[in-house]
This record gives structure tokens, sequence and C-alpha cells, in this order.
């Protein structure tokens, strides 16, 4: 959904728990990168994560809270279908 720059989302999932519970939903601010250890939301080959953003040279690395997961590693470089929805700026978990 939308309203001006901030978009929200229902999280599928528990790759960001316990923060970030599944069902939860996140308030976006559309548009911009997060900084390095911030949570944005991403888009990577048609998939959607929402995750930790790292950036070390031209590599970038999504990161799960919930250490079950692995990174998500992306080369710039490679051409992939990339892109940044934008900011987490906040979080309801309802349960």
């Amino acid at each position: 959904k939308r309203s001006g720059n901030i978009v929200y989302f229902k999280v599928n999932g528990d790759s960001m728990e316990p923060d970030i519970k599944n069902g939860s939903y996140v308030l976006i601010k559309e548009g911009i990168m997060p900084e390095q250890g911030q949570e944005g939301v991403f888009v990577l080959e048609d998939e959607w994560f929402v995750k930790t953003y790292r950036k070390i040279g031209d590599t970038i690395i999504l990161s799960s809270l919930n250490r079950s997961y692995r990174d998500i590693e992306i080369e710039l470089n490679d051409g992939v279908n990339f892109r940044c929805i934008g900011k987490v700026a906040g979080v309801f978990n309802f349960y």
C-alpha cells in the first residue's frame, strides 16, 4: 500500500525474527537507501526481501537477523536485477 513517500508491506517469513515477525507490517521510506547496518526492502531477481544492508566495495550483503539464514551477497558488476524499494522506518508486530 502507498501513502506519499511511505509504503508498507506485510512480512512473510521468519528471517528477520526476533525483531520483525512473520505477519508483521513494515513501514518503508520509499526510495531511501538504508545506511550500513540498517534494514531495508530489496528486490533481487523478482524476489522481495526485508534484510539488513551492508556494502563492501562492489558487493552488497543482505543479512537476516535470524542466524538460520545465510547472507545474500550481490556483486553489482554481475548485471543482476537488484533494486532497493526503501529503508525500513517502522515495524508493527501485532502479537
